[in-house]
């Protein structure tokens, strides 16, 4: 060997080699102790940890804060990161980790005061609640001042230790949970923008539809805010990513059917919430036991219970609710002082609250100076924080946010606690009753055969209007006057035809006393889920199981798909491509499965068909680089029943190009758009049509925080696996296109869960992409592809089998 090749191996390859060992033994001693016995301080009594191969932690404690102990515990030994990550976002915290990149979305966060609201409503919650989170917070520290184990591999690439966490820090990240499933204020700004751009009448028939609701969208927008509102709509839009709380795509399926119908003689209820898919998932999978406590389903790190399950007596699931609990409202500034306001033709003060935010030098730190503390006012008015701050407006008219989550009585933490002991449909009832926000559609059912579906939430009763635009907030006119009575929120217990199916779609019809949205998400999925229980019942009369529920989760049909495709294959192909495309269709029935080639090319058609409606309305527009991530995000949110409308109208103001001399018929515009379609596929996938599978351009995308932003560690950190469905089939495959990634699925069911009554231990759960959030655990991402493909975890209301850990009182 050459003496210089001898001195490269020794010199360079050699101490890499050894320094990449040490790293991975460092980094490896942060996984978790899963086996043996360890004294420790902050439980009463023994407690036994089994662990099933899928690293899903059954507790066994004598007494219920035991168990709320070990579970958080457990996240701090799984998730810690996770942890650190969630209060940090929830408090205005992240510029301490990442620097300045992160200064506004903290000043976001500092003004909606999260923080402050959890300090106020802790103190309003039993005894009992205020000592399941103080127990909770003693396991995750407990984890944290253990000298057993080395930090997870994020902490020390940024450099952080964690602090001790607190029941504060909870309820922070419940707020924030609740804010994800509540943040449509952004609707309310695309309405008035692209009313400037389109005019009233186009802009109606965008937003509304078949709505009954018409109410006017330029009355309540001022045209001098417009800069304003489109600033605003965009720092939404990048805060909403950032910060992974894009609460307009947030959905559910939950359905439960009488023992009437069922193979056991009890309910089976089935549950999968849709929410953003990340690294690590939101959820964890836990079965609770103490002394009162026995419960099994999916926990929220930074929470001590069960948010989805069942326990003894009853199980439960739920779907988010569209109800409109956010209003955005116009500030009237006195030009003479700037932090008062007019309300009711009087000057008022605005409160306003001092705050610090610490900011930690950009990358390479050492090599910058030090960045000092920065002041940051949080100011309110009688509506609301004044979110148009965060932007910078200098102007005698700001904005501000109404939002539910924002009462100042809120025992939302103490409904779900108490929610895992209910037995019965009035304890349920009783527990619901007591949630604010999120507003959430619960399914029930109980080993009494009795379903049930019941939402849980304040829903706001406006003075006047429906909060579908900017309020005046100079007057009280359009103020709240209350909320929905919980008595009158929307509830079903034991239907006549044995089954409820809860999908996100409109749960009243125009009889209803009170306005809830304008908003209603479309119903494809509900309508779906309840053909499918329908044929099962026809079937297979009182013999449904869970096999049969399993079947209707994994669905991969969009009827929204099925009802465009006649006009599209209507349409006589203009060339042999064409002709060539449209002979897949015609093989096609609408499902997105992995291989379909019709699949792919229907969608990729429907995005140009879309976009080939609208964006000829705002080129002008479009050309301002400033003006068009907002108008074309506006126009990503635009109902699939507005383009179906279109196309049975055949309405040539909306398929017509304006920038073109000719009249384009809808034809014109459905054929454009399958020419855009081929051009496309064959530069992103290639020329042969036979290889445009649906799994070559799909795919589910679980980024990491913050490693996802940064190149190379993304391809280790983050997980994608192709997936099926698109935006409405029951197995919800929502996703967005790149001529980089192509369709990549940021919305999807990251938890399942099925439950038979008749035999509680037969149930089924499931979660994506793993139970870990550390990168060297084997269950990191080894879910990933059992969940893509239906395969579940049994968990039992016993104590399982597997590795055991057994903690004791120090």
């Amino acid at each position: 060997m050459k003496p210089i090749l001898i001195r490269f191996l020794i010199f360079v390859i050699l101490p890499v080699g050894l320094a990449l060992v040490g790293l991975l033994i460092h980094f490896n001693a942060s996984l978790p102790m899963t086996n043996g016995t360890n004294h420790i301080e902050g439980i009463k009594a023994k407690v036994e940890i089994v662990r099933d191969k899928w690293g899903v932690p059954h507790v066994s404690a004598e007494n219920d804060l035991d168990a709320f102990f070990s579970i958080g515990y457990l996240h701090a030994q799984d998730r810690l990161w996770q942890l650190e990550i969630q209060r940090r976002l929830g408090s205005g915290r992240l510029s301490e980790i990442f620097g300045s990149e992160s200064l506004s979305n903290d000043k976001m966060m500092r003004t909606l005061g999260f923080r402050r609201l959890a300090e106020q409503h802790f103190s309003q919650l039993s005894e009992f609640a205020q000592q399941s989170l103080y127990a909770y917070s003693a396991g995750i520290n407990a984890w944290l001042l253990s000298d057993d184990h080395e930090l997870p591999i994020e902490f020390v690439a940024f450099d952080v230790q964690p602090e001790k966490w607190t029941p504060i820090d909870s309820l922070v990240w419940l707020k924030v949970i609740a804010w994800n499933l509540s943040s449509n204020y952004k609707t309310e700004i695309d309405r008035l923008l692209l009313t400037h751009e389109l005019g009233e009448s186009k802009a109606q028939a965008l937003f509304f539809g078949e709505n009954s609701i018409q109410q006017s969208i330029t009355e309540h927008g001022e045209i001098e805010l417009y800069q304003s509102l489109a600033e605003l709509r965009s720092f939404t839009q990048e805060f909403q990513q950032q910060t992974t709380t894009n609460g307009n795509h947030i959905g559910s399926n939950a359905w439960v059917v009488s023992g009437d119908y069922t193979e056991s003689g009890l309910p089976l209820l089935a549950n999968d919430p849709h929410v953003q898919m990340k690294t690590p998932s939101m959820f964890y999978l836990a079965h609770l036991k103490g002394g009162n406590l026995n419960a099994v389903g999916a926990t929220f790190p930074g929470l001590p219970f069960i948010v989805f399950g069942h326990n003894d007596f009853i199980s439960w699931g739920g779907a988010s609710f569209a109800a409109d609990v956010q209003d955005l409202y116009i500030e009237q500034v006195k030009v003479t002082n700037p932090d008062q306001y007019i309300y009711d033709g009087e000057t008022r003060e605005m409160e306003i609250v001092e705050e610090t935010i610490l900011v930690k030098q950009d990358f390479p730190s050492f090599l910058r100076a030090a960045i000092p503390p920065q002041k940051w006012r949080a100011r309110s008015t009688i509506h609301g924080p004044i979110i148009s701050d965060v932007i910078g407006i200098s102007s005698n008219q700001l904005i501000s946010l109404k939002w539910t989550g924002f009462d100042p009585q809120d025992k939302t933490y103490e409904a779900l606690l108490q929610i895992n002991y209910a037995s019965d449909w009035p304890e349920f009832n009783s527990a619901v009753k007591l949630a604010v926000t999120p507003t959430l559609a619960f399914v029930y059912a109980d080993k009494k055969n009795n379903i049930g579906m019941l939402v849980g939430g304040k829903i706001p009763i406006r003075k006047q209007g429906y909060g579908t635009a900017p309020n005046n907030g100079w007057n009280s006119d359009e103020d709240w006057r209350g909320y929905v009575p919980f008595e009158e929120n929307p509830n079903a217990f034991n239907p006549q035809n044995g089954y409820l199916v809860l999908a996100n779609q409109r749960l009243v019809d125009n009889s209803y006393p009170y306005f809830v949205t304008a908003d209603w998400p479309s119903s494809h999925r509900a309508d779906r889920i309840a053909e499918k229980l329908q044929q099962f019942i026809e079937q297979t009369p009182k013999e449904l199981n869970l096999e049969q529920m399993k079947v209707i989760q994994g669905d991969r049909l969009s009827l929204a798909a099925v009802e465009l495709l006649p006009y599209l294959l209507a349409v006589e192909p203009a060339d042999d491509k064409q002709a060539e495309a449209l002979s897949y269709l015609k093989n096609w029935n609408g499902e997105f499965g992995l291989e379909s080639v019709g699949a792919t090319i229907f969608e990729t058609w429907y995005m140009s068909f879309r976009g080939k409606l609208l964006q000829d309305d705002l080129w002008g527009d479009l050309l301002n680089a400033s003006r068009a991530d907002y108008l074309l995000a506006a126009v990503d949110d635009i109902p699939h029943s507005f383009y179906l409308k279109v196309l049975k109208n055949k309405d040539v103001k909306w398929c017509d190009n304006v920038r073109t001399v000719n009249r384009e018929s809808c034809e014109d515009t459905i054929s454009a758009a399958l020419d855009d379609t081929i051009s496309t596929l064959e530069k992103f996938v290639g020329s042969s049509m036979d290889d445009w599978e649906w799994q070559q351009v799909h795919q589910a995308y679980f980024p990491h925080t913050p490693f996802s932003r940064l190149n190379l560690l993304d391809i280790i950190f983050d997980e994608r696996i192709p997936s099926v469905g698109d935006n409405y089939t029951i197995n919800l495959g929502e996703s967005s296109f790149s001529m980089t990634d192509g369709y990549e699925q940021y919305v999807g069911a990251t938890y399942r869960q099925l439950v038979d009554l008749g035999n509680l231990d037969k149930s089924r759960f499931s979660i994506t992409p793993g139970q870990s959030g550390n990168i060297f655990s084997a269950h990191y991402n080894d879910s990933l592809e059992a969940h893509r493909d239906m395969s579940f975890i049994k968990m039992k209301l016993s104590d399982g089998e597997g590795e055991k850990l057994i903690l004791l009182p120090q």
